[in-house]
């Protein structure tokens, strides 16, 4: 790898630098982009692409000062033919997340939950990974919190049919009740009963949606890895209760090969 001198990802002494995670995971997409056109049958969909990085800051009732780093990752994108890994830190970071009992002993912080987000992986006929959705609540005090993250305005692509995934999604639900949307860097300032709730992305889908098994989309289904209704328009599959309807699957699938379908290399979503 050669990075010249004074680029993006070797800059002269006194550029502003930050984040640098992030640009990285930028740079590891590029490179998995152009190994796909070298070795396709080789290269998994575009991972999640990003970290959530949350530092809490605050002061304790005795005045103490406190500090926390709340790491949450998202999903591995699908390999050819094995489905991504559900919430799984890639490439350039190694980052575990604190565990809930860790933060609530030590913190005036909450966890309501930390779940797999629900239709999260791109579809594909190799599943991408899910994202997570962790929501934590403050309990007291007030907390400034930076927020930095990625992957907010763009999509980790699929590949070969696959589909994109969905992007990061970040609220914080206020103690009234009003919702504020919170872009991919910010500096939060947060109050007793307050909510940050982040939903990180996952990965992109690998191969048509649609020449996925059917008892492995009943599998997702049941495993709250993927809704009822993404199950029939992502994948063309029919679920009733715990099965699947066949008849309206095969329904479903014959109407979607009467249409012409164009699979590029890269899925990477709507451009809005």
């Amino acid at each position: 790898m050669i990075a010249p001198r004074g680029c993006l990802l070797n800059p002269h002494p006194g550029a502003p630098v930050a984040i640098r995670a992030h640009t990285l995971k930028r740079a590891a997409d590029a490179v998995l982009g152009a190994l796909v056109q070298a070795v396709p049958d080789r290269v998994p969909a575009a991972p999640a692409g990003s970290i959530s990085c949350v530092s809490f800051g605050g002061q304790r009732a005795d005045g103490a000062r406190f500090g926390l780093s709340d790491l949450t990752a998202g999903g591995a994108g699908a390999r050819p033919d094995i489905d991504g890994i559900e919430a799984l830190d890639t490439d350039v970071s190694n980052c575990m997340n604190v565990p809930a009992e860790a933060i609530e002993m030590s913190y005036p912080l909450r966890v309501l939950h930390y779940r797999l987000r629900r239709d999260s992986g791109g579809a594909g006929r190799m599943r991408g990974g899910t994202g997570v959705d962790r929501a934590l609540a403050v309990t007291v005090g007030r907390i400034v919190a930076s927020y930095r993250s990625e992957r907010h305005y763009t999509s980790p692509w699929g590949l070969f049919g696959g589909r994109a995934a969905p992007r990061w999604e970040t609220e914080v639900r206020r103690a009234d009740g009003g919702i504020e949307a919170i872009p991919s860097k910010a500096r939060i300032t947060l109050e007793a009963g307050d909510v940050l709730r982040v939903l990180t992305g996952g990965g992109g889908g690998y191969g048509d949606p649609y020449e996925r098994p059917a008892g492995a989309v009943l599998a997702d289904v049941l495993d709250g890895k993927v809704s009822v209704a993404a199950a029939q328009d992502s994948y063309g599959v029919a679920i009733d209760g715990h099965a699947v309807d066949d008849a309206s699957t095969s329904r479903l699938r014959a109407a979607r090969q009467s249409t012409k379908v164009v699979n590029t290399i890269y899925d990477r979503g709507d451009s809005a």
